[in-house]
């Protein structure tokens, strides 16, 4: 039980941190293209 939660709960915080990575770099190229127009 307490294994499963463990691998759940790291797969979340995977997931969570891709998010933000896209986030990120959509923000990013949003900033460069400004900058570049």
């Amino acid at each position: 039980m307490s294994l499963c939660f463990s691998l759940f709960s790291d797969v979340m915080r995977k997931i969570r941190a891709f998010k933000h990575w896209k986030f990120a770099i959509k923000f990013v190229l949003l900033n460069f293209l400004n900058n570049f127009v």
